[in-house]
């Protein structure tokens, strides 16, 4: 059984919130138009950058604000986040715009990790952040990449304790996250927001059914495009901090892994496999956790669901763009590999692509291993039947990802 029940705090706000809502008072407005206008209200700017952007953007907002289950904190929630997110495109078109040789930045050879959530991409990302060459993207710059960070204040930049506390406030009111996805403002973390700036993915928070299908809908033209703005949010990153590569990692980049390729033709693009009947229920824990925030009840099933849905669709695609790339492209890894022996793994996908293993990085990798192994985590319980679902059901829904990969991600089918 899954552990998870919202803390007491939230339950609180939620039921006091529901209460103002109902005598007409503390209805977030999602407007897309009027939350346009705030954000240009606030920044002082009116460019929100290249398309494709302002249908995404309605689409995005239009989901949200249709939702009825969509609690008045999740609505709160919902509109900060999107304000948030339009000043960063604000922001970061500003700064295009005063420096146009950023647009040309060179990004050498960066280092790409992808994969199912919860199929090992966040120990694979800090092991490959330990090369003492690795630009690894930190939590508080992800979220508010303007200003470009600066080196003599990278370790103080203010941004940080503004992203600290915000963490703080996340841990009182979902405690849960502790076990299963730790967060510091201050350590390495995955792009994801970078991808929201960019506004075509399918990995927003909550239920917006109707904006993923229109995703999908949607051609690779403009995913292509949409990387185009990730790619310059890196390139502002590095400004005045730079190494010799970035170590990115997301699990929605397995959706637009073609457009991601076609952004950095030379990047190192690792991708891990995990039996799918263990990565969806700890998937669908993590979600219906976050979930708490935005609904006062959380339907397991319903989240079962859209977690089948999201990742059904990434792997459909992920499988049909790596249909159209040269063999070995991609370096795949399987997740028991990765914990039974995690500097091999490191060790391989360096020689694989042709990138020097140095006795520097190795001490590093040891030394992050030895750690690891000496810490204790909260113990993080789920099962597929928590969520609806069966072992049966899964492996039938993504028999084609287990035609493919099943060698490398450890599944034993069931026998009949």
């Amino acid at each position: 059984m899954t552990d998870s029940k919202p803390s007491l705090l939230l339950r609180s706000l939620h039921t006091l919130a529901g209460g103002l809502q109902w005598v007409g008072l503390g209805r977030a407005d999602l407007d897309p138009d009027r939350l346009m206008a705030e954000a240009t209200k606030k920044s002082g700017l009116s460019d929100f950058g290249p398309e494709p952007w302002s249908e995404p953007f309605q689409q995005l907002a239009l989901s949200y604000d249709a939702d009825p289950l969509l609690g008045p904190i999740g609505r709160g929630a919902v509109r900060s986040s999107l304000i948030g997110l339009l000043t960063n495109r604000l922001e970061i078109t500003e700064e295009a715009r005063k420096e146009p040789s950023l647009r040309t930045d060179p990004i050498p050879r960066p280092v790409f990790v992808l994969g199912m959530a919860r199929s090992g991409t966040t120990w694979m990302y800090n092991l490959l952040a330990q090369d003492p060459g690795a630009r690894p993207l930190q939590t508080w710059e992800a979220v508010r990449p303007i200003p470009s960070p600066r080196p003599e204040s990278y370790e103080t930049d203010p941004r940080i304790e503004v992203v600290n506390r915000g963490l703080k406030g996340l841990d009182k009111l979902v405690p849960a996250m502790r076990a299963i996805h730790p967060i510091r403002a201050r350590g390495p973390e995955e792009c994801l927001p970078l991808l929201w700036n960019s506004l075509m993915t399918p990995f927003y928070r909550g239920r917006v059914e109707p904006y993923r299908e229109w995703l999908a809908q949607r051609p690779t033209e403009e995913f292509d495009r949409s990387y185009e703005f990730y790619r310059l949010q890196l390139q502002i990153l590095q400004r005045y901090v730079r190494r010799e590569h970035w170590i990115l990692k997301s699990p929605a980049h397995l959706y637009s892994v073609d457009s991601l390729i076609h952004a950095f033709p030379d990047a190192v693009v690792v991708q891990t496999h995990r039996d799918p009947t263990a990565v969806l229920p700890s998937w669908c824990s993590l979600t219906a956790t976050m979930d708490q925030i935005f609904y006062p009840k959380v339907d397991p099933k319903e989240v079962g669901q859209r977690t089948m849905r999201i990742l059904k669709g990434c792997l459909d695609r992920n499988r049909r763009a790596r249909q159209t790339l040269p063999a070995g492209r991609i370096i795949d890894v399987g997740y028991n590999n990765l914990i039974a022996d995690p500097r091999s793994t490191v060790e391989h996908i360096y020689r694989t692509s042709g990138i020097p293993y140095t006795e520097a990085i190795d001490r590093a990798v040891r030394d992050l291993i030895d750690r690891d192994q000496k810490s204790e985590r909260p113990k993080h319980r789920y099962s597929p039947e928590d969520f609806g679902m069966t072992r049966t059901q899964i492996e039938n829904e993504l028999g084609d990802y287990l035609h493919d990969f099943g060698h490398l991600c450890g599944h034993s089918p069931r026998s009949t």
